[in-house]
């Protein structure tokens, strides 16, 4: 595959195709399944809001229903009381006017109290003692309130004393005697009697308010569960509604999903909605778990709100394979979108790379073939080469121009070599001038110079030691050593020719790139005996010269003498 350019390209455009599609299914499917979850949390806090507004609505509805139930009760007990207030008054100001004894009126109202019974309420009285004056029940007449408290703890005999008690009344939930439970819970109305030292109570059970406040909030959670089971959450998901207690208000079909109410969690072992009050107390509400459903089983993504004033759990439940489906089919999609990308891409880059290499190909064969082509003959083929810069207006047809406009040089070139050759040739040839192309230890080539001076030829030339038998064995090893150096300057040197004769000679060496060497050489023999002839002159003159300044110094002595001798005679 590497070794065409068609392969590369094909191969590198894959890798790239490759790698794109891989970051792209790698960043879909890391952010996507992200802002899906993201998404499916929002979407379940959103039903987890809506859930919460509906129970809360509920709750509003329930809240103020208790509230006017209790006000409307509270009033009905006020008014018991009221009219019991009225009648003792009356019996009060009945005594006055009569002059009857108050013991006696007293016990007009307390029979007037007996012989009375009120559907809203039952009455009873106790005096400043704590001691039940009127109850209708005779076991409790004449015991005492020491241990009748109100829900908050405090002394109803005390706090409701007929001395300390305001003139409108008071209210109180209390527990009467030492009975707590729901049975003895009473709510009342209490107003004083100050005049008697009395204090006058209607009450009724609260079991009866809750009774109907139990039959509201049933009716509240009939109208929740037809709500709920309109909203849809996904294909599968669901909505669970339980209390503390674990009491299953709502769920989904048994037949989707386990019996939340009994149904335990294999991971921790516990049921699962005590795992599902535990979730709630964290900050992020969430809890996930393996649910062993019909076919398999499947993780689940739960959200979870509560309810505080009902104490009740809403769950939102959906399967982390649904939340991670969009993803899957995004990411599913987009690999059938990428692979049918890279198919068509590299189809058309094996179309648009075979249109390139197949021009490229043949300009390859032909700069393959350039050293067997012969520039120098006429019938070179230029075909091949001149349709393609026509055909392609692109890079291989600026190539191919190249080439051609190469092919053109290059012929010129060529032809120009020749010439040059031919000059070269003629001036080796013709120059009276040694030239010979060596490479140790032979000879290649001489010169026809060098081979009139030496007396050989060319199939002579071509044997192996030609150097050897040029040279004095005492000279061989020091002119190889000197033509390998290929110093600068000439160096004289003694050769032998074919027919005996020792010549002397000048040579020059340049060493070449390629280890090979040329030397240049001049046959000095003529020079050498000039030299000598001129030597040997110079010689004779240097004596003859020598003679006559000898001769001049001794007539310039003599002249000397002569002249003192008659310097002499003429002083005599």
């Amino acid at each position: 595959m590497f070794s065409s350019l068609k392969g590369k390209i094909i191969f590198f455009i894959s890798l790239i195709l490759v790698i794109t599609a891989a970051s792209i299914l790698f960043v879909t499917d890391r952010h996507a399944g992200h802002a899906l979850m993201a998404a499916e949390e929002s979407s379940a806090k959103n039903v987890l809001e809506l859930v919460n507004l509906n129970i809360q609505g509920g709750f509003s509805k329930l809240l103020a229903e208790k509230k006017d139930l209790v006000a409307g009760l509270k009033a009905q007990l006020k008014d018991v009381s009221s009219t019991c207030l009225s009648v003792f008054d009356e019996y009060e100001n009945f005594c006055r006017k009569i002059d009857i004894p108050r013991q006696e009126a007293q016990q007009r109202s307390i029979q007037w109290a007996a012989s009375n019974r009120f559907r809203e309420a039952t009455l009873f009285v106790f005096d400043t003692d704590a001691k039940v004056i009127h109850h209708p029940n005779s076991d409790i007449r004449g015991t005492t309130l020491s241990s009748c408290k109100d829900i908050k703890g405090r002394n109803i005999a005390d706090v409701m004393h007929a001395q300390k008690l305001l003139p409108s009344g008071e209210s109180a939930v209390f527990f009467w005697g030492d009975d707590k439970k729901a049975s003895g819970k009473k709510f009342g109305y209490f107003i004083p009697y100050p005049q008697w030292g009395w204090t006058i109570c209607a009450f009724t059970d609260v079991s009866d308010v809750e009774d109907q406040i139990r039959k509201k909030l049933d009716d509240i959670v009939d109208v929740l569960k037809k709500t709920f089971q309109k909203i849809k959450i996904g294909k599968s998901g669901f909505l669970l509604l339980f209390d503390r207690k674990g009491e299953v208000l709502f769920q989904p079909s048994v037949k989707d999903h386990p019996d939340y109410a009994v149904w335990e969690n294999p991971r921790t072992g516990k049921p699962i909605l005590h795992d599902f009050m535990q979730a709630a107390r964290h900050e992020g509400k969430r809890f996930r778990y393996i649910e062993a459903g019909p076919e398999n089983p499947r993780e689940i993504e739960t959200y979870i709100a509560h309810f505080k004033p009902f104490d009740w759990f809403v769950v939102i439940g959906l399967p982390v394979s649904e939340i991670q489906a969009p993803a899957r089919a995004l990411v599913t999609k987009q690999s059938l979108i990428i692979a049918a990308i890279f198919i068509c891409s590299l189809l058309a880059a094996s179309l648009l790379v075979s249109g390139t290499s197949r021009p490229l190909k043949k300009l390859a064969s032909y700069a393959k073939d350039i050293p067997l082509i012969d520039f120098s003959s006429a019938d070179e083929d230029e075909h091949i080469l001149s349709e393609l810069p026509i055909k392609y207006r692109d890079e291989v047809g600026r190539l191919a121009a190249a080439f051609v406009s190469m092919r053109s040089d290059l012929k010129k070139n060529v032809y120009k070599l020749i010439n040059q050759q031919e000059i070269l040739q003629k001036i080796i040839d013709n120059i009276p001038v040694m030239i010979a192309f060596f490479k140790p230890p032979d000879v290649i080539f001489f010169n026809r110079e060098a081979l009139e001076v030496i007396g050989i030829s060319n199939k002579a030339l071509r044997s192996t030691g030609v150097m050897k038998k040029c040279y004095l064995n005492l000279e061989y090893r020091q002119v190889w050593e000197y033509m390998k150096e290929a110093p600068p300057g000439w160096k004289e040197m003694r050769m032998v020719v074919r027919d005996g004769r020792e010549i002397e000679t000048s040579w020059t060496n340049i060493r070449l790139l390629d280890g090979s060497y040329v030397g240049i050489g001049i046959d000095i023999s003529e020079r050498k005996q000039t030299v000598k002839k001129i030597q040997g002159y110079v010689e004779k003159l240097e004596s003859r010269n020598k003679q006559l300044a000898r001769l001049s110094s001794e007539l310039t002595m003599a002249e000397h003498r002569e002249r003192r001798r008659l310097a002499e005679l003429i002083h005599d």
